[in-house]
């Protein structure tokens, strides 16, 4: 099999069998006027299907959407297992820039282009893109193909934090005993009770960011404390320490409550000799998703929750 690491564009053979299912789905969708695109966006995520697999990465091409309402949609998307998804966006002959769907301008890793030879024997992937550009994408705008994987490895998603194991007594590894961080007479800081029948339901534990690789000895701890008010309804409370043997936090440090929609809703920055930094208590339903982020000159992390 060609090694499609050392090609900076790629060209990816079509079979029969991709034929056969490109069919397969135009026909399912009638007598469109878009039969032929619909055929050519089938062939586009099979090319760019075969591309990942040489590259090691599994894929999941139902995941995306169920292919009858993808072509509805004139979409081409292809699901890459615990990553994200990508748009396959087909080449036509003499364009200069690739249409995306609208459906398809947001939430998505890259947009791949591929260009199709006249026979669609073969496809050429010329490149990709980072976003969609509200649409529209100039063909001499794509990055190579050959920064595709390192881009992916930066922006693979992350599966929000279910807070309700938390309850159940369940942590992810990275969230620890606040004991392994934090000094013992701090730790009343985040001592809340359940206002539901007196009973203490709080449930606390606090993750490790190292930012020595962009702040030099820059260590800092976020601390999260949940507590059920109701059956539903949850209370939040968000700190950020420094790690010892620090005494303080960096200034200028940004601890901010994002929604799901990455609106902001409330922020908080150090100061000098500001020893932590804390959100307002907030509360969220059972279900509801949110983003802590922390931000520190051009460094950014951001954790999701749900709850």
């Amino acid at each position: 099999m060609q090694d499609l690491r050392q090609t900076m564009v790629v060209s990816v053979p079509l079979s029969a069998t991709n034929h056969r299912i490109a069919e397969k789905i135009s026909r399912q969708v009638g007598n469109s006027v878009r039969t032929k695109q619909i055929y050519l966006n089938t062939l586009a995520i099979s090319a760019v299907q075969f591309y990942f697999e040489c590259m090691g990465l599994e894929t999941n091409r139902e995941k995306a959407q169920d292919p009858i309402v993808q072509a509805l949609m004139n979409r081409a998307t292809l699901h890459l297992t615990g990553l994200g998804d990508i748009e396959c966006c087909p080449v036509l002959p003499d364009s200069k820039e690739i249409e995306v769907a609208p459906e398809a301008w947001e939430d998505h890793l890259a947009y791949v282009a591929v260009q199709f030879e006249a026979s669609l024997r073969q496809a050429t992937i010329l490149g990709f893109s980072r976003s969609a550009k509200q649409g529209s994408i100039l063909l001499s705008d794509l990055e190579p193909i050959d920064a595709l994987i390192p881009h992916l490895q930066d922006q693979a998603v992350k599966q929000p934090m279910q807070l309700v194991q938390w309850l159940q007594g369940t942590f992810d590894a990275s969230w620890k005993a606040l004991e392994e961080f934090i000094q013992p007479d701090l730790l009343s800081t985040l001592a809340y009770r359940s206002s539901t029948h007196g009973n203490e339901m709080t449930v606390k534990r606090a993750k490790l960011f190292d930012l020595a690789m962009q702040i030099d000895q820059c260590s800092i701890i976020l601390l999260v404390a949940i507590t059920p008010e109701t059956e539903q309804k949850t209370m939040i409370s968000v700190q950020v320490h420094p790690m010892r043997p620090l005494l303080y936090l960096p200034p200028n440090l940004d601890l901010e409550l994002l929604l799901d929609s990455r609106e902001s809703l409330q922020a908080v920055r150090s100061r000098n000799q500001d020893n932590y930094i804390q959100l307002k208590r907030f509360y969220g339903t059972t279900g509801e998703k949110f983003e802590i982020r922390l931000t520190l000159g051009d460094a950014s992390l951001t954790e999701t929750f749900i709850i």
